[in-house]
């Protein structure tokens, strides 16, 4: 994926752009990701490490929910991220948070991990993100409808029923979320600007340069260029919001397929070791996993979150987890 990326830079519309975000920026991400793999060996490691990302994680929702503006409606922090994101971020480490829930682990862990739960649902509500809330129902319906470690059934009532609370309590924008069934009718779907003209549009253009895509960071460049083109009294530029359509724009036709087969065996990994693992916590840590990045995932796919360090993140976590595996699978033969 990383080979890609710098392969688009030599042939990307705005070079200097692409050139600084992928060896300044997402060297960054790399450098994590080695260090992450490297020095995670561990169960106990592992269970640290989400532990702290967890906490990291629910104390930035804290201080949003807490300090937050509404702003027509929907939660706004700082002006690195929109409502959408505050959305995503929420749900790529909730699940993580239920791992920590058992008897095995300190009462103030316990305490913190459950209220970084609530918060996190809270946040969602009140971010009045459309994506964010199928995601939530995506992760929620995996966690209700299926046989799982940690949420047993006594577990699942009350997680229901917390969020018919929140759901009723929070001063969210319920009338946005009633469009999820009429977006026929919504701007975000029928317009120039809205997400299927953007998304056909970023398709479009990777067909026109499958190898390479536009350059990494690239897209709004590209739709600009593709909007003057054709002379569209529209927005010049403007974001994919769906991570998928974003690499495929920027990268070509490569770069989405390897950046689709990654995403997929994070999934095959945890699931796997969910079923198989002859450790009960692993089994656990993975099957929380699962959510957490189909969370990530669903909620990405309306964002353009495509190179975010938490997709990084999964994509170590499921290859120390599949280590786990393959030691497993030597000790017992």
């Amino acid at each position: 994926m990383v080979f890609v990326m710098i392969l688009s830079v030599p042939f990307a519309l705005y070079r200097r752009l692409s050139f600084e975000y992928v060896f300044t920026v997402y060297s960054i991400v790399i450098l994590f990701y080695y260090l992450f793999y490297s020095i995670v060996d561990s169960i106990n490691r592992l269970r640290i490490i989400i532990l702290l990302g967890c906490i990291g994680n629910g104390l930035y929702l804290a201080f949003s929910v807490a300090t937050g503006t509404i702003i027509e409606g929907r939660l706004f922090f700082g002006e690195m991220f929109d409502a959408n994101d505050l959305s995503f971020y929420a749900l790529s480490f909730l699940p993580l948070n239920l791992i920590y829930l058992s008897g095995d682990n300190s009462k103030l862990i316990r305490i913190a991990c459950l209220g970084f739960f609530i918060v996190g649902m809270f946040l969602i509500l009140l971010t009045g993100s459309r994506g964010g809330m199928l995601a939530f129902a995506a992760v929620m319906a995996l966690a209700l409808f299926t046989k799982s470690h940690i949420i047993k059934r006594p577990l699942k009532v009350i997680f229901v029923s917390l969020f018919v609370i929140l759901f009723s309590l929070a001063p969210a924008n319920i009338e946005r979320f009633k469009t999820i069934f009429s977006l026929e009718d919504d701007y975000n779907v029928q317009d120039e600007t809205g997400r299927l003209a953007i998304w056909k549009a970023g398709l479009r253009i990777m067909l026109e340069n499958p190898l390479t895509g536009v350059g990494v960071l690239n897209f709004g460049e590209a739709i600009g260029t593709d909007r003057q083109m054709r002379r569209a009294i529209t927005l010049q530029w403007q974001a994919p919001h769906n991570m998928v359509v974003q690499v495929g724009t920027e990268t070509g036709i490569i770069g989405m397929t390897l950046f689709l087969l990654m995403s997929i065996n994070v999934f095959r990994i945890m699931a796997r070791a969910q079923k198989r693992s002859i450790s009960k916590e692993v089994a656990k840590i993975a099957e929380m996993g699962r959510l957490g990045f189909l969370g990530l995932f669903v909620s990405g796919m309306f964002l353009s979150q495509a190179y975010s360090i938490y997709w990084a993140f999964y994509v170590a976590f499921s290859a120390i987890i599949n280590q786990m595996l393959i030691q497993e699978e030597k000790a017992t033969n």
